[in-house]
């Protein structure tokens, strides 16, 4: 008999399920919703649809760009100069994807991983948001997304990148397999739920 998937959620990691003991929205009040809102997931795991939501419901979202900068540069650069981290950035108050690429080069940073203190301790009243998908879909997703033919795919950057976490068998820099990003997502989730406080974090 196929498992359902409830049977599935059981046989996971609590690291790779979201939690199922929020309560929701609707029950806590007109004014649960504290800007800004960051989202500390990864990238091909429904950081588009997030920004249609929140523009669905009027908020002025940013996602890769940060008002005409990347978002993981301006992040970094504001950090490394004692500032805020979205200082040194334009739009918001929603961000959906917060890393990507210095511009004109493939090296990717991720300040949701590197920078992740500085996020949750410099905005008190921000709500966090953690993305959730089938560790394996996801890993198929990120070896299948280039922006063209000759250019290497998202997992494959984020090895080159040495994201803090990601650790590949055998130090093998050009690959990494679903094995070494289930371990890095688990690893993510884990210190996020660590590091934010739980009534700041959906």
């Amino acid at each position: 008999m196929t498992p359902s998937n409830n049977d599935r959620d059981e046989d996971e990691p609590s690291c790779l399920r979201a939690r199922g003991d929020t309560v929701p929205k609707y029950m806590r009040g007109p004014n649960y919703l504290t800007l800004p809102v960051i989202n500390l997931g990864m990238p091909k795991m429904g950081s588009t649809s997030l920004q249609y939501f929140f523009g669905c419901a009027g908020y002025g979202s940013s996602h890769f760009w940060c008002g005409g900068k990347v978002c993981a540069e301006c992040i970094r650069d504001s950090v490394m100069d004692g500032l805020m981290p979205f200082e040194r950035c334009g739009g918001g108050p929603v961000y959906t994807q917060i890393d990507g690429h210095w511009r004109g080069t493939m090296h990717h940073y991720f300040p949701q991983v590197e920078l992740l203190d500085a996020l949750a301790n410099s905005y008190d009243n921000a709500t966090f948001v953690l993305t959730f998908r089938d560790a394996g879909d996801w890993y198929r997703s990120l070896t299948n997304w280039k922006p063209n033919t000759n250019r290497r795919s998202l997992a494959e950057r984020m090895v080159r990148a040495n994201v803090t976490g990601l650790a590949v068998d055998g130090g093998d820099r050009e690959g990494g397999g679903p094995r070494d990003f289930e371990d890095f997502l688990c690893r993510h989730v884990t210190r996020v739920r660590e590091v934010v406080p739980r009534d700041r974090l959906e």
